[in-house]
């Protein structure tokens, strides 16, 4: 990371937890944002939200706008979901498009990101070639889709390497599940008021099952 943390100078030893400020200081907050969240590999959906060519997915990460589309030679792209001429957002939520319009001045791309017409604007007057819209990484594995909006990312299975192979093993039909929307078109947000470290605290160990879930804690 390029922002030292220091995180075993505020640690009495690797069984406590982390100091207080690593939960409230937003200069940790904006360092974990750019050198974390930014510069590695995110989950954002299922293959099955991407299925047919012109199928795309917008999400949002930290303040920043994408969306992913697959192309018409079925593969996975992912951009900024931001027009390149004024900066206006290209789509919103999902759907199926044959080729991205920008709703403020109509300028058009293509599945692949390229720049297909300008209206009003000769391919003499300006290079099309250097105004396509800004790319990110994306990538499967197991079924679920990820990005990397870094610029510079090594492929998921060289960040993850081995990780497929255990999901296969633990659930060799995981390909043929698809997520289930529990009646509505994309299920449930639940938006958690919380430092995600708490989030991932709670989930690395199961210590708390047996007090805090003892109909699903099962101890050998």
């Amino acid at each position: 990371m390029a922002t030292e943390l220091k995180l075993q100078a505020d640690m009495r030893n690797s069984e406590h937890t982390l100091a207080a400020h690593f939960y409230t200081d937003p200069s940790v907050m904006r360092a974990e944002i750019d050198d974390l969240f930014h510069s590695t590999w995110q989950f954002v959906c299922h293959i099955s939200d991407l299925a047919k060519p012109g199928d795309y997915f917008t999400f949002e990460m930290h303040g920043q706008d994408y969306f992913l589309v697959l192309g018409q030679d079925h593969e996975l792209r992912g951009f900024a979901n931001v027009c390149p001429h004024r900066g206006h957002k290209l789509v919103e939520g999902h759907g199926n498009k044959s080729r991205i319009t920008c709703p403020y001045h109509a300028w058009t791309f293509g599945l692949d990101g390229a720049l297909r017409g300008a209206r009003g604007i000769s391919r003499r007057a300006v290079d099309f070639e250097k105004l396509g819209l800004s790319p990110i990484a994306g990538d499967t594995l197991a079924g679920f889709v990820f990005v990397n909006t870094s610029g510079d990312a090594d492929p998921l299975r060289d960040f993850a390497p081995g990780l497929e192979g255990q999901i296969f093993n633990a659930c060799p039909d995981i390909l043929d599940y698809v997520p289930d929307r529990d009646g509505t078109e994309f299920g449930h947000t639940y938006i958690c008021d919380a430092n995600w470290k708490v989030m991932i605290d709670n989930y690395l160990e199961c210590y708390h099952c047996q007090m805090a879930h003892p109909r699903c804690a099962t101890y050998h």
